[in-house]
């Protein structure tokens, strides 16, 4: 399992955004056309790993643009809340990852007109950036 399924699913099946959006509102790099808001996009932006000076040591720093999208502002800010508390300083097990660290980083609201509607549709982008290696490499 790579670390963008591994941290989909972990985010997928969090208790509170499943309160708030339910596990099929959770997307890997796009959500289909015609997706009802809210819901929340996840895409890996880039990978870079670690190295000593033998080469690369097994570890990698992972960046994600986790976009949450809604119509209504208190459901935006409720569920990035709810994944900022759930993913900032996570540490442990995540799928066949051991993740060391996970931070996060707001970058900010937008707003932006519906095409279809006329209506704006919100969003709140996080940058997460998760330090992670392979379970059977972990110390």
């Amino acid at each position: 399992m790579s670390i963008e399924a591994a941290l989909f699913e972990h985010v997928r099946g969090l208790p509170d955004l499943v309160q708030l959006l339910g596990p099929s509102r959770v997307f890997q790099n796009y959500a289909p056309q015609n997706t009802p808001y809210p819901h929340v996009v996840i895409q890996r932006t880039t990978r870079t790993p670690l190295y000593d000076l033998e080469g690369e040591v097994g570890a990698d720093t992972a960046f994600f643009d986790i976009e949450v999208l809604s119509r209504d502002a208190a459901v935006l800010r409720s569920v990035s809340r709810a994944l900022r508390r759930a993913i900032s300083g996570f540490t442990g097990p995540m799928g066949s990852w051991f993740v060391h660290d996970c931070s996060v980083e707001e970058l900010g609201d937008t707003r932006d007109p519906d095409d279809a509607s006329g209506r704006f549709i919100l969003a709140n982008t996080i940058e997460a950036t998760v330090l992670h290696e392979e379970i059977e490499h972990a110390v």
